[in-house]
């Protein structure tokens, strides 16, 4: 649900909301900006170990940042497999597309493309039987 909510919040402020001919859509390389600054950002990041005989010496590999877009596209695509995202990756674009029929409006992308969490999940255990 966090991965759905910065998702949610970072369509919202800067996704393309569509017109008539195009899908709303969601530039997933901003979703990997995003979680790799707040992952920077973290206090609670634990520190690397460091062996005591290396201590001092200069790190031969660069840090490379833990979330990528094949990380973030699988998160993505995890999300849509649930039902918790309605829409389909373009992995040429890198982007996440919002499927909307013919309904248009101020807010409907956001209703469409990310429907309610409960909603996904009651419906869910309806299927199953579990009400």
């Amino acid at each position: 649900m966090v991965w759905r909510s910065l998702a949610r919040k970072t369509f919202a402020l800067n996704g393309f909301q569509g017109d008539v001919k195009r899908a709303p859509t969601l530039n997933l390389h901003d979703v990997v900006h995003l979680a790799q600054f707040l992952e920077e950002r973290n206090p609670n990041k634990p520190a690397p170990y460091i062996d005591e005989d290396l201590e001092g010496g200069e790190d031969e590999y660069p840090t490379v940042p833990s979330r990528t877009m094949v990380d973030i596209e699988a998160t993505i695509c995890s999300l849509i497999e649930q039902g918790l995202m309605r829409g389909y990756i373009s992995h040429k674009q890198k982007k996440f597309a919002i499927q909307r029929g013919k309904e248009r409006g101020p807010g409907t992308a956001i209703r469409i493309g990310f429907p309610s969490i409960y909603g996904v999940i009651t419906a869910r255990a309806k299927l199953k039987g579990e009400e």
